[in-house]
């Protein structure tokens, strides 16, 4: 079973706003404010991508979604420092588990 129309387009429109989420956060300064824009790309993305399948299949836009949160966090854990729930960060590596240096440097 194949996409088309509108959720093609909403497929890779939402890959595109994931992809320039994790990249915008690449490249900004200031820790806090990449983690903003990774994990805002990350619902705008995944929200985009599963809306625009639901309308042809309901069950896979639960799949999509299941899919850009399970993937959102294990990139965050494996890769940065942007898993961070209560004021911790959870992080596999021991250098993206150190606090959040002050924004004012």
């Amino acid at each position: 079973m194949a996409f088309s129309g509108v959720a093609t387009w909403g497929l890779w429109g939402g890959f595109t706003v994931i992809v320039a989420g994790m990249f915008g956060a690449a490249f900004l300064d200031g820790r806090q404010r990449q983690r903003k824009i990774y994990w805002v790309g990350w619902l705008a993305g995944g929200l985009i991508m599963t809306v625009a399948v639901a309308a042809q299949h309901p069950d896979r836009s639960l799949g999509i979604a299941g899919f850009c949160a399970a993937m959102s966090v294990l990139i965050a854990f494996f890769r940065t420092p942007f898993l961070k729930i209560g004021g911790k960060i959870y992080a596999a590596s021991a250098g993206d588990r150190q606090p959040d240096p002050p924004e004012d440097g």
